[in-house]
């Protein structure tokens, strides 16, 4: 997090953006654009995904789990 501050700071009009994706998708599959708040987050969040690609959250037997319950990522 210490490098995303010094960069906002010392380049206040940079846009940001942590692009996410395992490496069998080849490019990125969701962006999430940095802001300050994300500076003071124990982690950046990977993002809604890109045009054309959708991801799920899902649970051991492959269902998709509720808002806030922890699950596998899986991407489409």
């Amino acid at each position: 997090m210490a490098h995303v501050a010094k960069a906002r700071a010392e380049y206040p009009g940079l846009r940001l953006v942590n692009g996410y994706s395992p490496v069998e998708s080849m490019i990125f599959t969701c962006c999430h654009t940095v802001e300050g708040r994300d500076t003071t987050a124990p982690s950046i969040p990977v993002g809604r995904p890109i045009a054309g690609k959708r991801v799920y959250v899902l649970d051991e037997r492959l269902r998709p789990v509720p808002v806030g319950v922890t699950g596998e990522l899986y991407m489409a």
